[in-house]
């Protein structure tokens, strides 16, 4: 596949969806060609494993998400940032193997690298392309195998990963979710993320958590950073959430002691239309920055999106 390619279609899908008028017909015409492709994509190399592929389902799991975020904040120029998810799953390995196509985040702050302009965004990045295998999945518990490689501005950097996923269940509607995911680079050596997350579901509508991240990055000066949030989910029908948002966010490096750099406050908005395919979040919020002396600083972010195949972007669990 020419993933070059990919990059460049997705957003030209994603601005021509935001921006066009265009009929429901035509929408539909477009999104079942590019759903057809990614299911006889994750056909054809499916194939490898059996002798015939024709009895694969069409609707196996495998999805693309792509997204265009916009940044502005009080004393900055405008960003953005180009956002890819994919996944192609290999249901004949009869092992959960999956194939990943996703843009590599560098930070778990609000700060993630983007671009003055929207041409540039989607070459500046770094991508993660590799292979997943799945060992162990049941409701409590997962464990994920991969390796890959990350390309993009740097020069190809091979990786092996790992991945644990545990769930707690308490009364009062409480559950515990525990994460590590560990990728080693042969250049970049160590990266890894490790998470907890409780959440109380107050009823069918309304969710609390508390998601709580650390990550260590020994390529960046041996980075360390620190995410504590509360967050307040408020799901408005089957096409809208609402999001209430806090967060503080730390951190340090081998020439720095660990500090806190920014409290966050904010509001985020998502709306599905088109037959719930194309979707845009809105996120406007306050951010006090150490850099600043805390001083109060406006930012908003606005992000246009596709999916195709089943995902819930209501998720909250990140780092998936």
């Amino acid at each position: 596949m020419n993933f070059q390619l990919i990059k460049v279609l997705s957003i030209i899908i994603c601005l021509s969806a935001a921006l066009a008028n265009d009929t429901n017909s035509s929408i539909d015409i477009l999104h079942k060609k590019v759903s057809n492709l990614i299911y006889e994509t994750s056909r054809t190399i499916d194939s490898f494993f059996g002798n015939n592929y024709n009895d694969i389902k069409v609707k196996n799991g495998s999805y693309l998400q792509t997204s265009l975020d916009s940044y502005m904040e009080s004393g900055q120029s405008f960003q953005y940032r180009f956002n890819i998810k994919y996944r192609v799953h290999l249901p004949k390995t009869q092992k959960r193997l999956n194939l990943i196509l996703e843009d590599f985040k560098d930070t778990i702050s609000k700060d993630q690298s983007n671009s003055e302009t929207v041409l540039d965004t989607a070459n500046s990045n770094d991508y993660i392309i590799g292979l997943q295998l799945q060992t162990l999945d049941t409701k409590y518990t997962s464990i994920t195998y991969g390796a890959g490689i990350k390309f993009g501005s740097l020069s190809p950097d091979p990786y092996l990963t790992i991945k644990l996923k545990k769930k707690l269940y308490f009364p009062a509607n409480w559950e515990w979710t525990l994460y590590e995911k560990i990728r080693l680079y042969l250049d970049a050596g160590v990266d890894n993320i490790i998470g907890f997350n409780p959440i109380r579901v107050i009823n069918p509508y309304l969710k609390l958590s508390f998601p709580n991240f650390y990550r260590y990055i020994e390529d960046l000066n041996n980075k360390n950073e620190i995410v504590n949030s509360m967050v307040l989910d408020q799901y408005i029908g089957n096409k809208s959430g609402l999001s209430y948002i806090f967060s503080i966010y730390s951190s340090g490096d081998s020439d720095s002691t660990f500090k806190l750099q920014y409290y966050y406050t904010g509001l985020s908005f998502m709306h599905y239309f088109e037959k719930n395919w194309i979707f845009y979040r809105i996120e406007p919020g306050l951010i006090f920055r150490e850099s600043s002396n805390f001083a109060t600083h406006g930012r908003i972010m606005f992000q246009i999106g596709l999916k195709f195949g089943k995902i819930d972007i209501f998720n909250r669990e990140q780092f998936q």
